[in-house]
């Protein structure tokens, strides 16, 4: 049977990156951008969000979009789906709730009786499922997300995230570093960092800093604290090149990020204040560390260098995540 994926959404970079590396295996597209009105309507939210009726008129456009007025200025609607037995299109729930709608989805199926669509949630949801979602699960075929946290709470089926991983060299056997960080930091996440480097140079630990200020802090004069973007490439390179990697994710915050996939698929240990870790697959207590304070952390584990084996299956990678979608719904 000939299928093809088809990939909608408006996304940020990390979702861009992650998915590119579909594009490769032939059965997926992606929709760049699929809404066209996107530039025009996010300009209107922002400008409604900022007065006393803005709720008012949220609401005005949320009907507006229900209708099939602006249906043409989606680039599913202009998807040659009779060119496949099979159409499976893909939505990231990154923006459905502001640019999608139940009525928008009803009207394509009608259409086209050979597609399934298929949500994808990759945020958890801790507060509970998001109104406009809710309302719109109707109109899915499937329902997945990549959060264990979701599929517990929610029952939805859980599917890895894709991770593209990037062409490096292979790991060095005798790492530079023993910790390195990478990271946007804000005043809650600078405190850490400056607890952090003040606990590595009393337990004599190597460090390699890489920062990048959103706000006014006093610079952290140290010759391994650097400061501003690097590449993707050299953020990976200079990971691998340590011993174990350091997240730090902002106060509150409940899901996985880049950090995670990157541990697991080059075999680093990973240091992180996130509190989810423990519940995220291929997590190991000898290879991955949980700390809520700085001063709860082992010096001595981070320093040690054991051979780090998650005994990764590949699951993330772009050629084995179209398989298991299509296994997963077809």
């Amino acid at each position: 049977m000939s299928y093809k994926i088809w990939i909608a959404g408006i996304w940020g970079e990390p979702i861009l990156k992650a998915v590119s590396g579909l594009m490769k295996q032939g059965n997926a597209e992606i929709l760049y951008n699929d809404f066209k009105a996107y530039e025009c309507l996010h300009r209107i939210y922002r400008f409604l969000n900022r007065r006393m009726w803005g709720k008012v008129g949220v609401q005005i456009i949320y009907h507006l979009l229900e209708t099939p007025i602006l249906d043409a200025r989606y680039k599913l609607s202009s998807c040659n789906f009779n060119a496949y037995q099979q159409n499976y299109v893909v939505v990231f729930n990154s923006a459905l709730r502001h640019y999608y709608s139940k009525g928008y989805f009803e009207r394509l199926k009608k259409r086209n009786s050979n597609i399934k669509i298929i949500l994808y949630i990759i945020d958890p949801m801790p507060e509970g499922i998001w109104e406009r979602i809710s309302k719109m699960l109707v109109c899915f075929d499937k329902v997945l997300t990549a959060h264990p946290y979701n599929s517990k709470r929610y029952g939805f089926d859980y599917f890895p995230y894709i991770y593209t991983r990037p062409s490096v060299a292979t790991l060095d056997l005798n790492p530079k570093a023993d910790l390195f960080f990478c990271g946007v930091i804000d005043e809650y996440r600078y405190q850490i960092v400056c607890d952090i480097l003040k606990s590595c140079k009393k337990n004599t630990v190597k460090y390699d800093m890489q920062l990048f200020k959103t706000e006014k802090f006093k610079e952290i004069e140290d010759e391994d604290v650097h400061y501003g973007l690097i590449s993707y490439d050299e953020n990976i390179e200079r990971g691998i090149e340590s011993n174990c990697i350091l997240e730090i994710v902002r106060k509150d915050f409940i899901g996985f990020t880049q950090r995670y996939f990157e541990a697991i698929v080059f075999d680093k240990k990973l240091l992180t204040n996130n509190p989810m870790i423990k519940e995220m697959p291929y997590y190991n207590s000898d290879y991955m560390y949980y700390f809520e304070k700085v001063d709860n952390i082992d010096w001595t584990w981070v320093k040690k260098v054991v051979d780090v084996d998650y005994q990764y299956s590949g699951e993330f990678e772009p050629e084995n995540w179209e398989k298991r979608m299509i296994e997963k719904i077809g």
